[in-house]
């Protein structure tokens, strides 16, 4: 009885829910997207990385690289994606040109250490003139780590090991000076970055760390996924955060895979082609899942941008609910919807799959590097090699 109740009360909820968010974008139209849907289909897998190959001119600094969109700013983040997409290309094409982008990547991030002083802090946005006053939160320091433990396993090359130890060394002095609570170029302790605070990130990123330099290893992963109907904890890009941190485990450890496993079926369903191609580098893959995430990222637009997309109006589009981690109830599609159908973000693969409306207002004129395509299909051409 007691059940019957409590669903009874989350379908009064969602339909009303429903009928909010209905009433929201009731003034909006239904975004066309036949037009984009024919330029996203008209070239192939292989000639559309080509394409976002050469089109990443556009998205870089002189000797500094990783920009997110056609802004003047270098992130972290997607520079330590880069890295990794040079080094998976690498190693498929044996290209001379990429070793050598590769090596000026990891010397484009000691870089950004070295505008504080070389003291293990990187700044998360810099550019030419300027270091930003930003917090690179322990977060960061994952993605960082999982890019040289990554690349430092597909490419055996003597002066790449080098570089990245050089830099893994610094980072391991400023955690353990810091008593593992990361801190800023001035010196003050950040937000979000106490390794040994209580939230499961911040364990994640102590395991991490530990497990790399070999100090007290082999620990417990936390919890770090619910769902009960359309309940969903935690959110989507804490879910890729976590996929990267765990796959970095088990390019260090066998002990690891486990958690893996539960984590990425838990995320088969949204057919991320950046999740599939990290879990079939560590398991087996399964021909249909590795299918369904290739043909995800073919539906990949070539213009991604920040245009404004709306689909909640859309009849022909069936809805259902989901809650994020912040308990906001919105509105989702049933199925992954086509890439081009999503309202466009800097990185695809940390963000909802079954969003419907974005941007709204916005003139579409911020351009995407398409970085996340990238990094997927190589991590998908690698796989498919068996490598």
């Amino acid at each position: 009885m007691k059940n019957t109740l409590t669903a009874a009360f989350l379908l009064i909820l969602c339909c009303s829910c429903v009928q909010i968010a209905n009433r929201k974008y009731a003034g909006y139209d239904a975004t066309d997207f036949s037009q984009r849907k024919k330029i996203t289909g008209s070239l192939s897998l292989d000639k559309k990385a080509e394409y976002f190959h050469k089109r990443l001119k556009k998205f870089t600094v002189k000797s500094l690289i990783g920009r997110e969109s056609n802004s003047k700013d270098v992130h972290l983040e997607m520079s330590c994606q880069y890295l990794v997409y040079l080094a998976l290309r690498y190693k498929r094409l044996k290209n001379k040109a990429d070793l050598a982008e590769l090596k000026a990547c990891i010397k484009s991030l000691e870089g950004m250490d070295k505008r504080n002083g070389l003291d293990g802090y990187y700044p998360r946005i810099v550019n030419e003139k300027k270091i930003y006053r930003n917090e690179t939160y322990a977060n960061a320091y994952s993605q960082l780590l999982w890019a040289f433990i990554y690349t430092k396993k597909l490419i055996q090359d003597k002066d790449v090991h080098a570089g990245i130890d050089t830099q893994l060394k610094r980072i391991k002095a400023h955690i353990i000076a810091s008593n593992y609570h990361i801190k800023d170029e001035t010196g003050q302790k950040l937000r979000n970055s106490n390794l040994k605070g209580w939230s499961g990130s911040r364990k994640m990123d102590y395991i991490l760390f530990k497990e790399l330099f070999s100090m007290d290893s082999r620990q417990r992963i936390p919890w770090i996924h619910f769902q009960w109907l359309q309940f969903k904890l935690p959110s989507h890009s804490s879910d890729w955060l976590n996929m990267i941190r765990l796959h970095a485990l088990c390019l260090l450890s066998d002990y690891y895979q486990d958690n893996l496993k539960k984590l990425y079926r838990s995320q088969k369903k949204e057919s991320n082609a950046f999740f599939a191609g990290l879990y079939y580098s560590i398991f087996p893959f399964d021909e249909d899942d590795f299918n369904s995430a290739k043909n995800m990222l073919n539906s990949f637009p070539l213009n991604p941008d920040n245009r404004q997309i709306i689909n909640s109006t859309n009849p022909d589009l069936k809805n259902n609910l989901s809650v994020t981690c912040s308990k906001k109830m919105h509105l989702e599609s049933i199925s992954p919807l086509p890439i081009y159908q999503r309202p466009g973000k800097t990185y695809e693969w940390k963000k909802n799959p079954f969003r419907l409306n974005g941007n709204i207002g916005s003139d579409g004129k911020t351009q995407y590097s398409g970085m996340d395509f990238l990094i997927a299909y190589e991590l998908l051409k690698a796989v498919a090699r068996g490598q």
